[in-house]
Parts: C-alpha cells; sequence; structure tokens
C-alpha cells in the first residue's frame, strides 16, 4: 500500500465535515448570544480562540469574518 492511499473513507469524511460543520454552527451561535452589536474585530478573535483549540491545524479562512460580521450587525437567523 502506498502512503498516497491512506485515507479516510466517503461516509468517514462525510462524517468530519458534518462534525466540523456543527462545531462551527455551536460557537456562532454561542457568540451571537453574547456578544451581538460587539465590534466584527472583537467577535472574529473570539471565533478564533474558540474553535482554534477544537482543530487541528486550524487556519481561519474569510468565512469567520462573514460570520463576526453577521453578530456584529445582529443578522444570525437562528431557524
Amino acid at each position: 500500500m502506498k502512503a498516497s492511499e491512506i485515507s479516510w473513507n466517503e461516509q468517514t469524511r462525510e462524517k468530519l465535515l458534518r462534525d466540523a460543520d456543527r462545531v462551527l454552527q455551536e460557537v456562532v451561535l454561542e457568540l451571537d448570544a453574547e456578544m451581538s452589536g460587539q465590534p466584527w474585530s472583537d467577535v472574529y478573535e473570539q471565533l478564533f480562540a474558540r474553535l482554534q483549540p477544537k482543530f487541528i491545524d486550524f487556519s481561519p479562512g474569510p468565512d469567520l469574518r462573514v460570520y463576526a460580521e453577521a453578530i456584529q450587525d445582529g443578522t444570525i437567523d437562528r431557524g
């Protein structure tokens, strides 16, 4: 078996992605309840601080700012 052949199967990949999405949603909703209306930069800092320890080799993308701005603006729809 080649090292390049070692990977998660599709079912496991899907579960990992669902789990990662759930963690992101939980953190965003927590911060929405705690920091709605606060500056996006402060919210972003907290998003990073809370997400970073939950993932191996965490590196935030531009979507994290989108969530921070939505929390700042109070536009998170919990529905």
